[in-house]
């Protein structure tokens, strides 16, 4: 509830304005930005995903750390296919010290190889379970604190990293899907770099007009 007064103070500003611009991209939210345009009398661009996309080759040599990058990269080549689980707490949201403790029990009573990133990015928790289908929710109440213990926590990521089972498969499956429909949006030509370009040459003629 602490957010809605942003969120509604954010909808009043939108409403007054001119053009939007959103940070997610076309093909993810289709639904959701067809219905803005055909209710908001105004121009909407779709630009994202704004999180900096580059190969390991693409990096400036200071961006990179060769001294270890070596054994990591070699670490994970020598393991089967699809065996190891990357895990990501996301820097929207924190979580809790007993949450975090619980999660490292839980990935080690798994018996999973994992990679376990203490900063990277999210999404909407909600919708990739529930409209992208590319995770699973997870919640459990102990003394009024969400908290999901170890052992659940053990028990997802077996069958999750099991490759015999299906509906993990599917998961797997559409992650990746999602992965290559967004590396599509940021390609030249792709509906974020061609809404990005539509909003600069408004903004361009905009100024010219402001000119004349």
């Amino acid at each position: 509830m602490q957010f809605l007064p942003r969120v509604l103070e954010a909808i009043s500003w939108a409403i007054k304005s001119h053009s939007l611009l959103f940070t997610s991209f076309y093909e993810l939210e289709t639904h959701i930005l067809d219905s803005l345009r055909e209710k908001l009398s105004l121009h909407s661009y779709h630009v994202g995903p704004t999180i900096p996309y580059m190969t390991l080759q693409d990096m400036p040599p200071k961006a990179v750390d060769h001294t270890h990058m070596e054994y990591y990269f070699g670490c994970l080549d020598s393991q089967p296919k699809s065996c190891i689980l990357y895990v990501s707490l996301g820097s929207f949201l924190s979580v809790t010290g007993p949450q975090t403790v619980e999660i490292a029990i839980g990935l080690r009573a798994s018996g999973v190889i994992f990679l376990w990133a203490a900063r990277g990015n999210t999404v909407r928790l909600q919708e990739a379970s529930e409209d992208w289908k590319i995770c699973l929710r997870v919640k459990e109440e102990i003394e009024g604190k969400i908290v999901v213990r170890g052992q659940e926590i053990a028990r997802i990521v077996k069958w999750l990293m099991d490759l015999d089972e299906e509906e993990s498969n599917e998961l797997r499956k559409r992650a990746i899907e999602m992965k290559e429909i967004c590396k599509r949006a940021i390609e030249k030509g792709g509906s974020s770099g061609t809404n990005l370009g539509a909003f600069v040459k408004e903004i361009v003629q905009g100024h010219k007009n402001q000119s004349n």
